[in-house]
């Protein structure tokens, strides 16, 4: 069985529980309708991919937070990155999670976070729940968890000397090919028992996921 995912839909620029939640995040900007690339490269690669391309085309990279909406159940602020070309036009390269029928990403830039990405990134999600009949905590608590879990997992790798080589390979297209020193791969051996937890973790994650999408 593949992962369970909540069934996000597109959102636009007015959507006014959107507007509330990017206030909240950054109040000195304005939510954006950013095309998605026709070739978008991996989802959950956005940092990297976005470094690609800038390196590729010249321009530069944005930060800031991908609203997504969870039908019935929120709206979700997910840090993400963006390409912003030489000529300052906008564009998301990475795939959108509602997968290739989507236009346009609502943005919200942000650039209070220091941002480094030669380290996995591990920054929490924003949310604004619709009602207080969606049973939400035990999902929000097993993503703190799991976010937890994942900031301690690259701290070790980037003490190993890990620089999230894989995650650049994938944006080219060429994780084929990746050969990582032995101290990053004893170091990988090292945390698979928090691998493990993590995979548990996701587990009980899409039990709530499926249940939460039953509001969709």
């Amino acid at each position: 069985m593949g992962e369970i995912t909540p069934k996000y839909r597109e959102i636009n620029s007015q959507n006014i529980f959107a507007i509330s939640l990017a206030k909240k995040i950054n109040p000195l900007q304005s939510l954006i309708e950013v095309p998605v690339s026709n070739t978008p490269l991996p989802l959950g690669n956005c940092y990297w991919n976005s470094e690609y391309y800038s390196s590729k085309n010249g321009g530069k990279v944005k930060f800031g937070w991908l609203m997504l909406l969870w039908p019935g159940v929120c709206i979700e602020a997910v840090h993400h990155a963006i390409w912003e070309s030489p000529e300052g036009s906008l564009i998301d390269v990475t795939t959108h999670p509602i997968g290739i029928k989507a236009k346009h990403s609502l943005f919200l830039e942000d650039n209070s976070l220091v941002i480094d990405i030669d380290k996995t990134p591990c920054i929490h999600n924003h949310f604004f729940t619709f009602n207080n009949k969606v049973k939400f905590d035990e999902f929000k608590n097993l993503y703190s968890t799991k976010i937890s879990l994942i900031s301690e997992m690259s701290e070790k790798l980037w003490q190993s000397g890990y620089r999230c080589e894989y995650q650049r390979l994938s944006a080219q297209g060429s994780d084929d090919n990746i050969t990582l020193s032995p101290k990053v791969n004893a170091c990988i051996q090292l945390i698979s028992p928090l691998l493990a937890k993590k995979d548990e973790i996701d587990i009980l994650m899409g039990k709530q996921i499926k249940k939460l999408n039953r509001n969709s």
